[in-house]
């Protein structure tokens, strides 16, 4: 593989990244196995729900705005205020500490085995969702729950917070 450099300036690269996130927040979709009915499963079966993201505030207003998921998160941690991104424990640490709960009681979901490794060291419980576009090779963390799909959440919350274990 040959790479190529690129010379931009400071601001020819800020407005590239404008442009790209511009691009991801019109062209982002929820997946089907995020319902009304899933939230609402989400919602009774935990303390509360955050978004972890390392979305820019600007995009991450304008996505939640256009997929109307705003409602359902809690607390919202971007790195761009925190001045920290994934996975650092840091944005980990922060997001349980807006739920007031201990990283022990939470579990982090993502699809990417790199975003779990921040949420492993801080201890919290992690699943990854197994979908088509991974973002990361790396193994994910010992005792990882591997989801196929979302659905597969609700019961898991609903066990834990039956018996105090996510389970396997």
């Amino acid at each position: 593989m040959s790479s190529k450099r690129v010379e931009l300036s400071e601001q020819e690269a800020l407005r590239e990244i404008r442009d790209a996130w511009a691009a991801f927040v019109a062209e982002a979709f929820v997946f089907r196995d995020v319902t009304a009915s899933w939230w609402e499963a989400i919602h009774e079966n935990s303390d509360g729900v955050a978004l972890v993201s390392d979305i820019d505030k600007e995009a991450a207003e304008a996505l939640l705005e256009r997929l109307h998921l705003q409602a359902h998160f809690d607390t919202i941690i971007l790195s761009e205020i925190e001045r920290a991104y994934k996975p650092n424990p840091i944005l980990y640490r922060r997001a349980a500490d807006s739920l007031h709960v201990s990283p022990g009681d939470c579990l982090f979901v993502s699809d990417s085995t790199q975003d779990l490794l921040g949420a492993f060291e801080v201890g919290m419980g992690v699943a990854l969702v197994r979908r088509e576009l991974r973002v990361s090779r790396l193994p994910p963390p010992k005792g990882t729950l591997n989801l196929e799909t979302l659905t597969s959440l609700p019961p898991i919350l609903r066990r834990n917070r039956e018996t105090g274990h996510l389970g396997k």
